[in-house]
């Protein structure tokens, strides 16, 4: 499916809007909308809104499997994250039956899976600091990025993660990680506790010299 190209309006006439001023008006998507709407899969989440099921309590003669890809990118999981946000906001997490993520989209999942919106100030309250990105750790030869601070201190005891939630939830989490042995991109899944869970987040988000190295 090819998507028009809007006429986007200028940076100038952006930047002259008053604070306050509707920015949607200017820049819209309403052309989009009779082919986003049209698209089979929209048609399926707008089905499933509708009827109000959940992941393993569809409606009858419902038999597809949808699932929410969650992209990664260290501090970009940000903008993945306030798109999760967002879906959860129009009430369309339970239209999903399983969510594929990666490293911070793996993180940002387990929010989306709880319904915790409060997840996403974990980017801009605790992240930023020398507790997590250690630029002296980095010149020691150590993980510039402290996972376990994310995970087991930020997850745990400020914005405390609702594990038992995410481990109980109709709705499946698998994490993208590589292999070592066969240097070839696996999928995590099968949680049953949280220890389990924590170490796949760990080794999904491990990058060389940027965080530690987990291995499972």
């Amino acid at each position: 499916m090819v998507l028009p190209t809007p006429d986007l309006p200028s940076y100038e006439l952006l930047s002259s809007i008053e604070d306050g001023g509707d920015v949607y008006q200017d820049v819209g998507t309403s052309q989009w909308a009779s082919e986003l709407t049209g698209h089979p899969v929209m048609q399926l989440i707008a089905r499933r809104a509708e009827q109000g099921s959940t992941p393993g309590q569809r409606a009858p003669g419902d038999t597809a499997q949808l699932g929410l890809v969650v992209e990664g990118g260290g501090m970009r999981g940000v903008i993945s994250g306030a798109m999760l946000m967002a879906l959860h906001s129009l009430g369309l997490r339970e239209c999903f039956d399983v969510v594929y993520g990666a490293s911070a989209g793996a993180i940002n999942s387990t929010f989306f899976m709880t319904g915790q919106q409060e997840g996403l100030e974990v980017y801009s309250q605790h992240l930023p600091g020398d507790k997590f990105i250690d630029l002296k750790s980095l010149w020691r030869g150590g993980p510039l990025m402290n996972l376990s601070y994310l995970l087991e201190h930020v997850m745990e005891h400020i914005t405390p993660l609702d594990w038992d939630k995410v481990l109980q939830s109709p709705l499946e989490l698998k994490i993208a990680a590589s292999s070592l042995r066969s240097l070839s991109p696996v999928l995590l899944s099968g949680w049953e506790t949280k220890q389990q869970l924590v170490e796949g987040l760990k080794a999904s988000a491990t990058v060389p010299q940027l965080a530690a190295s987990p291995r499972l």
